[in-house]
């Protein structure tokens, strides 16, 4: 859906915003599929403003292949995923984590399409300090177009991608295991201050509807892990104020990016 969703340019729908898509989509077992797909449609329409319509065939192939020069590793023993974007509230979200509690082991999932995010990423979790490093692991995964440069900058589908990477990664860790996103809930909500941020022209990245349609859509594909936002009932200057270790934070500020104006 990501791929989709950068690859076709707004320009071509008739109001130079609202897209159609049909998408067959191979999948390990269509019928469970089909149970959720009018809901998958709806999420993905109110995500990203556009039109959706799905349907599903039996995979011809494995969802994971193992490279050549793959080899099995120890895995990291995570007590949570914490999405880790390169932002300022997630890097609040995964200081608070771990300052609160010295049982608690991130496994630091990033996503970039770009250099750039991930050189943020991983800049501030080298500054993280040594008692928090022991107790996180950073894992990068890059999701881009090639080789071709996509056409469509908006990218409202981008938090699903995130967010289903953070879910695959919990999921092979145990069906307990929550995954975390940190984002401020005004920001979340993302209030229509102008006529020009109505709908979708607003990102809804991590709209409370959004989620609660993703999580029911996850719960009935058998996928029981849960996504957590703290900070849903925060301001931004309350997910500053109210850190676990501010000094900590207040030292990486100028180290965080914001996804608006990045750079």
């Amino acid at each position: 859906c990501y791929t989709v969703d950068k690859q076709v340019s707004r320009n071509h729908a008739v109001d130079n915003w609202t897209r159609e898509f049909e998408i067959e989509l191979p999948v390990s077992d269509p019928d469970c599929w089909y149970d959720v797909a009018d809901d998958l449609d709806a999420m993905l329409g109110f995500l990203t403003g556009d039109i959706w319509h799905f349907t599903f065939r039996p995979s011809n192939m494995d969802l994971f292949e193992p490279g050549k020069n793959w080899r099995r590793r120890k895995p990291f023993q995570a007590t949570a995923v914490h999405l880790f974007s390169g932002g300022l509230d997630s890097l609040a979200g995964a200081i608070d984590n771990l300052a609160q509690s010295t049982r608690s082991r991130l496994l630091l999932l990033g996503h970039y399409d770009a250099p750039g995010p991930r050189h943020t990423q991983q800049s501030l979790y080298d500054n993280l300090p040594l008692r928090y490093r022991r107790r996180a692991k950073l894992l990068p995964i890059r999701v881009s177009h090639s080789p071709q440069k996509a056409y469509e900058p908006t990218m409202r589908s981008r938090s699903l991608l995130f967010l289903s990477l953070g879910v695959y990664a919990a999921h092979a860790m145990g069906a307990e295991m929550p995954v975390y996103a940190s984002e401020n809930g005004f920001m979340a909500i993302n209030l229509p201050l102008s006529q020009s941020r109505v709908g979708s022209c607003s990102t809804r990245t991590m709209h409370p509807f959004f989620l609660n349609q993703l999580s029911s859509i996850l719960k009935q594909l058998g996928i029981q892990n849960e996504i957590v936002n703290p900070y849903q009932l925060k301001t931004k200057g309350e997910c500053i104020a109210e850190c676990a270790d501010f000094d900590l934070l207040r030292s990486l500020v100028n180290v965080s990016v914001s996804c608006a104006h990045y750079g």
